[in-house]
């Protein structure tokens, strides 16, 4: 039987703060892949933090899926050969989006912003 070593993160996600959080992120997952992990997870919106007081000020903070922060833990997937969890917002759809990625896809898994549908995306990135 092969072992499959899973990274969790805890983080202090900075609200607003959505290039500081990935610069977080990124240091983290060096760190666990370089101690062995092969799947990182993040906390759910580690990219845009979660305390917002509403949608109108959460979505300058948004981006459209898929966006940079696929292309980012996409290469940094790529650079360290493993798999990364990691949630953001949606401006597209108002959702909260929980990408799964590894060295050649991104998937997303978007649970509605307040209640509603689910739906989900798939993209092969090249």
């Amino acid at each position: 039987m092969s072992t499959f070593r899973i990274a969790g993160v805890q983080m202090d996600i900075q609200l607003m703060e959505n290039q500081k959080n990935l610069d977080a992120m990124a240091t983290a997952m060096r760190e666990t892949t370089s101690n062995g992990a092969q799947l990182t997870v993040f906390p759910e919106c580690a990219v845009t933090g979660y305390c917002f007081s509403s949608l109108e000020e959460a979505m300058p903070y948004s981006e459209i899926v898929p966006g940079d922060s696929v292309e980012f833990f996409t290469t940094l997937c790529r650079e360290t050969n493993s798999h990364v969890v990691y949630g953001t917002l949606s401006s597209d759809a108002r959702l909260r989006c929980h990408y799964i990625s590894n060295p050649q896809t991104a998937r997303s898994q978007s649970p509605a912003w307040q209640g509603g549908t689910s739906k989900s995306a798939h993209e092969t990135l090249q």
